[in-house]
């Protein structure tokens, strides 16, 4: 490869790169949409890992923390909208 058509190379490849960082520039500008989670999806999530469980044999210990860690992270996103105290506070 001569020296003429490495840096046609590199030009094209830094076009790539400036085109596709142009892209990913502009589909990031739209307006974020909140997220509403009711009740029932947060019921239908915990009875999902209630089949799971059901299905794989933990022992106690591992089945409490995997009900805990979810429910601790819920805990927290309900938190951050309601008067709720925060667990690392």
């Amino acid at each position: 490869m001569t020296k003429r058509n490495r840096m046609r190379l590199a030009i094209n490849k830094g076009r790539i790169v400036a085109a596709a960082l142009a892209i990913s520039i502009m589909y990031s500008c739209e307006e974020r949409k909140s997220i509403v989670i009711s009740s029932e999806d947060f019921h239908g999530s915990v009875d999902k890992l209630t089949e799971v469980m059901i299905h794989d044999i933990f022992s106690p210990p591992v089945v409490s923390r995997i009900y805990v860690y979810p429910n601790i992270a819920a805990y927290e996103i309900i938190s951050q909208r309601a008067n709720f105290l925060s667990l690392s506070k």
